[in-house]
């Protein structure tokens, strides 16, 4: 998964591929699929290939939804493009899942400062539950999404403490994600090539 800046920049950028009546639905659409990490439902219920057909996406939230599922499909698609040679493609095993998230991490603060994320947080008022979750859960993630990136222009590190904690991550885990982050980051050619890899994300979107 990208992380939820992330997912509401992607939204926004295809928005011109639906008919939105309700844009606050359409957001809020657009993360709602990761709120499994707090409702505790199957990731199979939120990620799946009926998703992503057009007979799926007949309201916007559906539509949010969808867009957050073709986000997660193209950033699998394009990462090996953008950062060969690093050896989280797999996800098997720990350190390889650590690495993966904090590239996600990275991404998700540059991808935070080029859009006015601020303008979009509101549109998490709205939360629904169409796996019958407790609707509670879902908005109670929808606000953790909020309390991270709220009056910022850009977010630290360390801000994702709180979030990957909500998810259920350890200390420990949540730790190891971002000190990896943090070398990530500070290493310039890393750096550029997670940068770039919205790019190719819109590339392929396009295509």
């Amino acid at each position: 998964m990208s992380l939820e800046a992330t997912h509401i920049r992607f939204a926004l950028d295809i928005i011109g591929k639906y008919e939105i009546k309700d844009r606050a639905q359409y957001l809020s659409g657009a993360v709602y699929p990761d709120s499994r990490y707090i409702t505790k439902i199957d990731r199979d219920l939120t990620h799946n290939a009926m998703v992503l057909e057009p007979s799926f996406a007949d309201t916007d939230f559906k539509k949010g939804w969808q867009s957050h599922y073709l986000c997660d499909v193209i950033y699998d698609k394009v990462k090996r493009a953008a950062l060969p040679g690093l050896t989280f493609l797999t996800a098997d095993g720990e350190d390889d899942w650590v690495l993966s998230t904090a590239v996600k991490l990275v991404q998700d603060i540059d991808d935070m400062a080029r859009f006015n994320l601020q303008g979009c947080l509101p549109a998490l008022d709205f939360a629904a539950n169409p796996n019958g979750e407790d609707l509670a859960k879902v908005m109670s993630y929808n606000q953790a999404i909020r309390e991270v990136y709220l009056d910022k222009r850009a977010c630290n590190i360390g801000d994702y403490r709180k979030i990957f904690e909500k998810f259920g991550i350890s200390r420990e885990l949540t730790t190891k994600i971002l000190e990896q982050a943090k070398v990530l980051n500070d290493d310039q050619d890393s750096l550029a090539r997670i940068r770039s890899i919205y790019g190719l994300m819109m590339a392929e979107a396009k295509a």
